[in-house]
């Protein structure tokens, strides 16, 4: 996941220091409750309680995006002809989805098109679309929103480096959020920090990020906890994965090892730096398989290849879960690939079977582990996610509750 629950500690000292820190701390077992790393004991089995998360109207379609350690969750809704931005977050609002534009008020003439994260203290961040029906190719702004502010929610639009077409893709847990906007064919990208007075001009930094990626939305942002300084990582025009640090001009790539092709590279990078993702292998002449793989600068072989039954990581939390793209399993570092069905699932039995027959699982997020556990269950994450059934998108929260 991309965020974590709590601030380890801020280092100031020198790169070695650092690294024998971050080693010291993964050998240790990583996340909250974490096993990490195949440590002993390994967990006994786990079963998750599966909960629906009804959309405020009819839909055409939906997409969850992210989820924090409190169990909040947003996404996007279209329907016939709009798409708006959502928050499930059953402790603050009684409804099981809430449209943003209901709670916040975008400038005259926008709408609140999509929330793309949302942070351990709330913030949201996505973009703003022109009123009236949505256009995939038209124009967005970036925003980010305070919730719960003293004062009442808020949102502000953030620069867009003078693009008629950006968005804001992610925040971490210190505020900092990633903005991509079009320049030419590829995307330019900066760091903004609104400060501690939200909304407030005074404390803004802007920070330039020396790179052009490929895709508005192909990038990610950890914690500044373990290195002083938080990690970007995504996937550049030129399709190499990359790695940098925030304020440095030192943007590291990776041609050699997996070089993105077929719109594949890094999507994840936890607080460790980490990175996980899906790399597009020719298996002959014309013809690609996805395989996920990740990628640990801290042991000796770096760079390791997961089964290619598994097509792809779509999240990474700071004990190196993850979960996978398409599929209805995940991979739990020290116990291996979980499958998530009917054996594994409590709740509604009509959901559970519905979730079996889905004809496709797109599970975007994971949290970090013992999040949302309602008994005993903290060597586990909280996976949010939707599938297809029947032509119609259902979104979902899976919640370890007990261990076997």
């Amino acid at each position: 996941m991309k965020r974590t629950l709590f601030r380890l500690l801020t280092i100031g000292c020198t790169i070695l220091a650092v690294g024998l820190f971050a080693g010291s701390v993964r050998a240790q077992g990583k996340g909250k409750g974490g096993n990490g790393g195949g440590g002993d004991p390994t967990p006994p089995p786990v079963i998750f309680k599966i909960e629906s998360i009804p959309m405020p109207t009819a839909t055409s379609t939906l997409g969850v995006t992210a989820m924090n350690n409190g169990g909040q969750v947003v996404g996007s809704f279209d329907t016939e002809i709009n798409r708006f931005g959502f928050i499930y977050d059953s402790v603050n609002f009684s409804t099981p989805a809430v449209d943003l534009n209901s709670i916040l008020s975008a400038p005259e003439g926008w709408t609140i098109a999509s929330a793309q994260d949302i942070n351990e203290d709330g913030m949201v961040v996505g973009y703003l679309a022109p009123e009236g029906p949505f256009d995939y190719g038209g124009d967005w702004l970036p925003f980010a929103a305070n919730l719960f502010l003293p004062t009442g929610p808020q949102l502000i639009v953030l620069p867009n480096g003078q693009s008629s077409r950006s968005m804001a893709a992610a925040v971490n847990d210190d505020g900092d959020i990633v903005i991509t906007y079009k320049q030419g064919e590829a995307h330019g990208v900066m760091v903004f920090n609104p400060g501690l007075d939200f909304g407030s001009p005074d404390d803004d930094v802007i920070t330039p990020v020396p790179v052009l990626i490929r895709g508005i939305g192909e990038i990610d942002i950890n914690n500044s906890s373990i290195f002083g300084a938080a990690q970007i990582a995504g996937v550049l025009s030129n399709d190499y994965s990359f790695r940098v640090t925030v304020g440095s001009a030192n943007v590291e790539t990776f041609p050699a090892i997996f070089s993105g092709t077929s719109g594949r590279g890094v999507n994840r990078i936890n607080d460790f730096g980490v990175m996980a993702g899906t790399y597009s292998a020719e298996i002959r002449k014309n013809k690609f398989r996805n395989r996920a793989f990740r990628y640990d600068d801290s042991k000796s072989e770096p760079f390791e290849w997961f089964p290619e039954s598994a097509n792809g990581t779509y999240s990474l939390n700071n004990a190196e879960d993850f979960v996978i793209w398409g599929q209805t399993s995940f991979y739990h570092e020290g116990t291996g690939f979980i499958e998530l069905n009917s054996t594994s699932l409590i709740g509604d039995s009509a959901l559970i079977t519905a979730w079996d027959q889905g004809a496709f699982h797109f599970v975007p997020d994971i949290s970090e582990r013992g999040a949302l556990s309602e008994i005993v269950a903290p060597d586990y994450p909280a996976i949010c996610g939707s599938f297809v059934l029947d032509g119609q998108r259902i979104a979902v929260l899976l919640t370890p509750v007990s261990q076997q």
